[in-house]
């Protein structure tokens, strides 16, 4: 599987995991690409939300979780979610993908940047840090593959 194929898998998970967690109004910016060009909008619960997406591969090549995981390329980018979001009236949130090809399997995992405090473009995704994030899915799905 490509980089770009990964990106555009991982959005359309995230899609799935957000409908089937009560948001609604869910739209896509682009099929792929990075945060913040490529986003998510959704809402629930009365609550706007600007959401990016990023998909990893949960166990690195030295057997360990990959310990986090990039939302934006550049601080730059991240101030400009935070920007993006203020002026549609939407909080600044992120989807993370954590794929295991080899089971077959993934979890979405959904927070906001204010609610974690997230200051740089990195989002911690050891198993201690996924407490603080919802989990709005954890399951096999046929499209990923052991490669």
């Amino acid at each position: 599987m490509s980089k770009i194929e990964q990106n555009r898998l991982g959005i359309q998970l995230a899609l799935e995991s957000l409908r089937t967690n009560r948001f609604t109004n869910i739209a896509a910016s682009q099929p792929q690409g990075t945060f913040p060009s490529a986003h998510i909008t959704a809402e629930r619960d009365g609550v706007k939300c600007f959401i990016g997406v990023t998909s990893r591969e949960e166990i690195g090549a030295e057997g360990e979780y990959n310990p986090c995981y990039n939302l934006v390329k550049t601080a730059a980018d991240l101030k400009e979610a935070r920007r993006q979001a203020q002026a549609i009236g939407a909080v600044p949130g992120f989807v993370m993908i954590a794929l295991n090809r080899s089971k077959g399997r993934f979890s979405a995992y959904y927070g906001t940047l204010e609610r974690i405090g997230i200051e740089t473009r990195c989002v911690p995704m050891l198993p201690q840090n996924r407490l603080a994030y919802e989990l709005l899915a954890d399951r096999e799905d046929s499209r990923i593959v052991d490669i």
